[in-house]
């Protein structure tokens, strides 16, 4: 048993684990010595009441030094954090993977249910399938999605079967279902209630082994805000220029890009290495 007791992302106090840590690494791509190596510095440098973050900032920086890709994949929930600040809308960016799996999209619509008017985060369209989509974003750490919101999603989705927008003849032999997606966790109420509800949740390792984070990790989906090197100045150019994903950075000419919006192109470039290192096989 350790006798070092960090603060965790819930204001709870629990004991170090070497092994968490030590997984943390081999998680995204840390051979097992350098997992190791990683593990062993920090409990070394940990202290009693120590956060969850500061542990975090650590594994990320003496990975980064080593393994840039793996300190790069070590930051995707941090990344995911910058959505909502970068002035990148989080059902933005869920819209563009949504897309990219191969389903038509549209972002914020406004439908009328048998009830009141709803404004709808996303419409995800494939085949006979017809997604109804509900964002929440949360910036602070330990933020989970609670059971309200789930029953308040799933209560838009039922007004929303039985109003006018449903009464579409091009609708009609459509499956359709209500689906909530967050860049964090879920309680284990909200989880009992859409699973009892038949409605589909995605959030950070939820559903286990198929959440958010695997969704991003296997199709390579990264959000911009992963990249290192990202600016302030750079990310108003990814913004203007609609660019969500690391590989969409890959698809511009730095030059072009350069006389066009007044940012440095050695900047661009460094976030162009960046993001061929992140994607690399």
């Amino acid at each position: 048993m350790s006798s070092i007791f960090i603060i965790n992302n819930r204001g709870e106090r629990e004991p170090f684990s070497w092994r968490k840590v030590y997984q943390s690494a081999l998680r995204v791509g840390a051979d097992k010595a350098l997992a190791r190596h990683i593990a062993t510095r920090v409990k070394k440098e940990a202290y009693n009441n120590i956060s969850t973050r500061e542990i975090f900032q650590k594994v990320e920086e003496y990975l980064y030094q080593d393994y840039p890709k793996a300190g790069m994949r070590f930051s995707l929930k941090e990344a995911m954090r910058k959505l909502g600040p970068s002035g990148f809308p989080f059902e933005k960016y869920i819209g563009e993977i949504f897309k990219r799996l191969g389903f038509t999209v549209q972002i914020n619509q406004y439908l009328a249910g048998k009830c009141v008017l709803h404004e709808i985060d996303f419409l995800a369209k494939i085949d006979r399938q017809l997604l109804i989509g509900e964002c929440k974003y949360h910036a602070l750490i330990g933020s989970r999605v609670d059971l309200k919101v789930a029953m308040a999603t799933y209560a838009c989705y039922l007004d929303l079967k039985t109003g006018g927008f449903f009464k579409r003849k091009a609708l009609k032999n459509l499956q359709t279902r209500s689906i909530l997606v967050t860049n964090t966790k879920f309680s284990s109420e909200a989880i009992r209630y859409a699973n009892c509800m038949k409605m589909d949740l995605l959030g950070w390792r939820y559903p286990e082994n198929r959440g958010l984070e695997y969704v991003i990790e296997s199709n390579k989906f990264y959000p911009i805000t992963i990249l290192p090197s990202l600016t302030g100045e750079c990310l108003k150019l990814c913004g203007e220029k609609a660019i969500f994903l690391v590989e969409d950075i890959l698809k511009e000419d730095a030059h072009h890009c350069a006389q066009v919006s007044g940012v440095p192109e050695k900047k661009i470039l460094k976030l162009q290495e960046e993001a061929r290192t992140l994607l690399e096989d």
